[in-house]
């Protein structure tokens, strides 16, 4: 297992791809090709090993990226493994969103948002996001509003303060469009308030 603690790139402020530190690309490109070309892993490292390459392609390769990502989620449905397919639903989804494709993010955020709602919601805060993410693009605002919002809820419920910070912006964004600038600031300002007090 390759871990040495994990960094990223970004396109367009978006952290997109997921980079094992002190590793070189090139190193990981070839160890993972070289796994899954062996031929001997289990489909379910297999599955994540698709993933993890298409997170890496993502830094320089949209189409390569997506390749991958398709092919993870081929092989988790093959094998039924729900949190895998959820998973590659979700990177499909962020792909998508990456390459203008706003249409077929909100069709995988929404097929994984079904599996996660029988999977006691693994990864829905994720696919919430990325939905109200394509929703807002496509400027479908009151659609983006409600999957930014539960996707928000979500993320505090965890704790996750990273995405709360992320998605309130999000949130902030959506209403300034539809012209709700008393809220919009309202909402920033509370989150620069509750930052203060920790």
């Amino acid at each position: 297992a390759l871990r040495r603690g994990v960094t990223g790139h970004r396109i367009f402020g978006l952290s997109i791809a997921p980079i094992e530190a002190g590793i070189p690309l090139d190193e990981q490109f070839g160890l993972l090709n070289q796994s899954i070309s062996s031929g001997f892993l289990p489909p379910q490292v297999e599955a994540q090993s698709y993933t993890h390459l298409g997170y890496l392609y993502r830094a320089t390769d949209l189409n390569k990226a997506h390749q991958c990502f398709v092919k993870s989620l081929e092989i988790a449905k093959q094998q039924k493994n729900t949190p895998s397919m959820i998973r590659a639903m979700d990177s499909i989804a962020f792909n998508c969103i990456l390459q203008g494709e706003w249409d077929e993010a909100i069709k995988y955020s929404n097929e994984g948002i079904k599996l996660s709602k029988g999977a006691v919601n693994f990864g829905l805060p994720s696919l919430l996001k990325h939905r109200g993410w394509a929703f807002t693009n496509k400027g479908h605002l009151n659609f983006a509003l409600q999957s930014v919002q539960q996707g928000l809820n979500l993320y505090r419920d965890h704790q996750d303060d990273g995405e709360v910070i992320r998605l309130t912006r999000r949130l902030a964004e959506i209403q300034d469009k539809q012209g709700r600038w008393a809220i919009s600031n309202s909402l920033l300002q509370n989150k620069i308030r509750e930052d203060e007090e920790l």
